[in-house]
This record gives C-alpha cells, sequence and structure tokens, in this order.
C-alpha cells in the first residue's frame, strides 16, 4: 500500500522527473534543469512533511541539476538538511542556505526563514527577525506571509506584543484562505473592528475552504439562537459570555499576604476563558477543586470537577504556585472548524494563585499556564476563581474581568515547556533595580540571566539557551527593587 502510494505521488510529480520537450526549439526555450530545480523547490515547500521515500524520490530525480551553483540550488540543499537531518549541525547549515537564499529575494526562502527565526530552527529564537522576513516576503508576493504575521498578533505568540488592530490589518491585507477565515472570526466577535457578524457570514460564504464551511454552519446557528434565546444562559456546561467594551465602575481588588497552606481547602468557583487580549471573558464553566497540601514534601493533592468529569493527581509546591504533571483537561472549542473535532486538549503545567478582595468577598484567583496540544500553542488567558464550598457568592462578570486583569504575570516566558531557546520578558513601570535568574526545582542549577543593575523603564527580553541543562522543573525570578517575582518552567 505505501508502495503504492509512493507511485502514485511520483506519477503525479512525473513532470519533475521527466519533463516533456516534443522538440529541440521548446528545450532552447526552457531549460529542463530550470524547469526541475523550480518544481522541486516549490514541491518541498509545500511537502515538508511528506514520506521520506518521495522525497527521497524527488531529491535523487534532481541530483544532476543540482550540480548547478544557484540561488534555486542553494535553497533546496538548505531545506533538505532541515527536512531529512535532525542533528544540531545540520540544522544550523540549513539554516545559513536558507537565509543566504533570502537575502537574495529568494520568495519560498523569506517566509521559510521567518518560520525558522518563530521556531528557532537552527537559530536563537527571534520574533523580530520572524517578523521582519515574513514582511520581506509579502513584499515579494507572498500572501500566506502576510497571514503568518496576523496570526502571531492575532494571539500576541512569542514577544509578539498582542494586538487585534495588526492583526485585522494583515489579514485584510491577504488573499489566503485562512487569513479570511481567521478575519471572519475577527469581524464576529469584535476583535479590532466594529463587531458585524454579516460580514463574517459573507466572508465565511466566500471562502471556499472545509474550515470555514464548517465555521459558517456554527455561525449562522450562533445568529439564529442568539435572535431566539437572547435572555437564556446555560450553566450547565461552557456558556459565552461577551463583555465587549464593559466598563469596570466601582470595584477594587487588593492582593493579601498569602501561603500556599492557605489554599487546602475544598472549593468551588468557575474556569474562566478569556479571550487573547484578556479583557473580553469568551467561556465559562462551574468547577469543583479539592486541594491537600503535604508541608512535609510540598506537594498537593487535586482534584478537580469539571463538567461532570474527575480529575486528580499531584503537584509539586512552589511559593504561591504548584506545578503538575499529567494534569490534562478537555474544553469546547469556541471556533469549529472540523465537525469531527469539537474539543480542546490542554495541558496544565502550572497554577499561580493569588488571593484577592473584590466586591467585599475573598477569593482565591488561580491563573494557568496551559499549553493547546491540538496545534502546539500556548493557550488564551485561563484563570480559576475559587472560594470556600460553604461560601455562596455571586461575582459580576466585571468582577470576573477585573480579577483576571489584575492577576497576570509579571513575567512572561515562552515557549512552555522549552527544549531549548527560553525567551523571557518582562516590563517595568519606572527605573529599577534588577536582576533575574532561572533555578532548578528538583536540582541545584542556576543560571544568571541577568546580574543586578539600574534597568530603564520599559520591556526587557531575554533569550536563554536551555540546550545543556537537563529537562525537570525550574523556576525564573526576577528581582525588582527588592521584590521578587517568580514564574514556573518546564524543560522536557
Amino acid at each position: 500500500m505505501k508502495k503504492q502510494r509512493l507511485l502514485t505521488t511520483l506519477f503525479l510529480f512525473g513532470y519533475i522527473l521527466f519533463p516533456k520537450f516534443t522538440n529541440a526549439q521548446e528545450q532552447e526555450v526552457y531549460d529542463p534543469c530550470t524547469y526541475k530545480l523550480d518544481m522541486t523547490a516549490a514541491y518541498l515547500t509545500v511537502n515538508q512533511n511528506a514520506d521520506p521515500e518521495i522525497i527521497d524520490e524527488i531529491s535523487k530525480a534532481a541530483a544532476e541539476c543540482m550540480k548547478i551553483q544557484s540561488i534555486t540550488t542553494e535553497y533546496i540543499n538548505g531545506i533538505l538538511l532541515l527536512i531529512k537531518n535532525p542533528d544540531k549541525e545540520s540544522q544550523k547549515k540549513g539554516f545559513e542556505l536558507i537565509k543566504s537564499a533570502a537575502e537574495h529575494d529568494y520568495l519560498y526562502a523569506t517566509s521559510l526563514l521567518g518560520d525558522l527565526y518563530k521556531n528557532g530552527t537552527g537559530v536563537s529564537l527571534n520574533f523580530d527577525e520572524a517578523l521582519f522576513w515574513y514582511k520581506k516576503a509579502v513584499e515579494l508576493g507572498d500572501e500566506k506571509a502576510a497571514f503568518k504575521i496576523g496570526y502571531l498578533y492575532l494571539k500576541g505568540l512569542g514577544s509578539v506584543q498582542q494586538d487585534y488592530f495588526k492583526a485585522v490589518k494583515w489579514f485584510e491585507q491577504s488573499k489566503y484562505p485562512m487569513a479570511k477565515h481567521w478575519l471572519a472570526i475577527c469581524y464576529r466577535e469584535g476583535y479590532g473592528v466594529q463587531k458585524n457578524a454579516e460580514k463574517a457570514i459573507d466572508i465565511l460564504k466566500k471562502n471556499r475552504i472545509n474550515n470555514s464551511k464548517t465555521l459558517l454552519t456554527q455561525f449562522q446557528e450562533e445568529i439564529i439562537s442568539e435572535q431566539t434565546n437572547s435572555n437564556q444562559i446555560d450553566t450547565d456546561s461552557f456558556v459565552q459570555v461577551y463583555t465587549e467594551n464593559q466598563q469596570i465602575n466601582n470595584i477594587s481588588s487588593t492582593n493579601q499576604h498569602f501561603y500556599i497552606s492557605d489554599i487546602t481547602n475544598e472549593y468551588k468557583g468557575s474556569l474562566v476563558v478569556y479571550d487573547w487580549s484578556g479583557k473580553h471573558i469568551v467561556q465559562s464553566a462551574p468547577i469543583r477543586l479539592d486541594l491537600k497540601y503535604d508541608t512535609y514534601d510540598d506537594t498537593l493533592d487535586y482534584k478537580l470537577i469539571i463538567n461532570e468529569e474527575t480529575i486528580q493527581g499531584e503537584g509539586l509546591v512552589y511559593d504561591t504556585s504548584a506545578s503538575f504533571e499529567n494534569f490534562n483537561i478537555q474544553m469546547n472549542r469556541k471556533y469549529l472548524d472540523q465537525s469531527s473535532n469539537d474539543k480542546i486538549d490542554l495541558s496544565i503545567f502550572s497554577i499561580d494563585f493569588k488571593k484577592k478582595s473584590i466586591e467585599g468577598l475573598n477569593v482565591i484567583v488561580g491563573t494557568l499556564e496551559a499549553h493547546v496540544n491540538n496545534w502546539n500553542e500556548p493557550s488564551a488567558p485561563i484563570k480559576i476563581i475559587l472560594h470556600p464550598f460553604s461560601d455562596n457568592p455571586n461575582l459580576s462578570d466585571e468582577a470576573l474581568l477585573a480579577l483576571g486583569s489584575q492577576s497576570n504575570s509579571f513575567i512572561k516566558l515562552y515557549p512552555n515547556p522549552f527544549v531549548n531557546d527560553l525567551l523571557i520578558q518582562y516590563e517595568l513601570e519606572e527605573n529599577a533595580t534588577v536582576s533575574a535568574a532561572i533555578q532548578g526545582v528538583s536540582n541545584n542549577i542556576h543560571k544568571n540571566i541577568t546580574t543586578s543593575s539600574i534597568q530603564q523603564k520599559g520591556k526587557r527580553l531575554y533569550t536563554l539557551d536551555g540546550r545543556k541543562l537537563p529537562s525537570g522543573l525550574y523556576v525564573v525570578s526576577v528581582m525588582v527593587n527588592g521584590i521578587n517575582h517568580n514564574k514556573l518552567i518546564v524543560k522536557k
């Protein structure tokens, strides 16, 4: 079966192996090697995850032509190194070849170079460079590159500052189908534009891809439901709570002195999912959480009940945070683009707890560090808002928004978990004396990120090479004017 699939693919791409020239005049018009190399480059660009046997066959077919020195052969050699050789030296050499081709304005190379910087393949993670090369690709006519830029701004990935307005600008500039798909979502939700359900529907109708066809059905059903059941809210499952442009008035929130042992109790409350800006509530679900803290070995046993599902396990405590292994939950997908897959699989690596007082009530806010396994990226902001089981507070949507926005971590880490490079970012509200380090929780490794010095107001970004760090749990600490900020991170 595999061999048959290989032969079929080779037949479909037979023009790479056997260019069809009927007479000498046609051969003079178009050089067969140029044709082979162009088609090989195009195929490898689109099919980097193709069957290795197919990649080998195509490589062999173009082998003679690969002896010609050109930007195209440089690009092909680079991409083959990236595909076929996962070792560090080959990846670095592949990156250099791709970079050289990109610097000569070779279209395929410019966008791919952006991907390499974004993923840290053959080079250190660098989102500024990724954006630079994506923009260069757009200038050269790459529609997909504009989508990639918009997607980074939409979700604020890596060190890119989340910005819906910029996301919409790049989506509107692109004819790439997934750019239009996400543009429809922006209009449906009012992300960076005035909310316009009719325009969202119109965009999806014109976007002839299966993702958009499925999402179109969902949006049409939602609009009908909103028109007929606008006052009904289902509190037994995830619900959508639109809080666009709401003003938060007469709400105060103050931190209280807090120890992790304070949370040992049975709680109930809500798991709240915010949009990527953290300014709107997208989904909410009732939860029950039973926590038992062991002071001897600093472990935290948990039992979470959500949507009638019970999840339990153990976490390791550090300061006001707890890290977890195999803490996985499923949530309903907000945007359905595959009718057969309506769930998001989340891995929760850590929760940072803070005690808050709001609307006269004492609550605990847990900020989740979670990863979406479906598409291998950080989740949108998620919080758990907890109160003792015996209490029965009725927190407003404005209060939930305030608790979410006031409980964000000072330190932003990307990616989590990390394998090679780790981006460490924070923002100073004023000039301050700052030092930063990473420390192993279960080992004695200590590595300075920056030694104590006076830093100016504004954002700071560091790239940590973590290749030699052993796997395990680490804490990144940033000391600002004597006040310590911590965040847990997993090294795989």
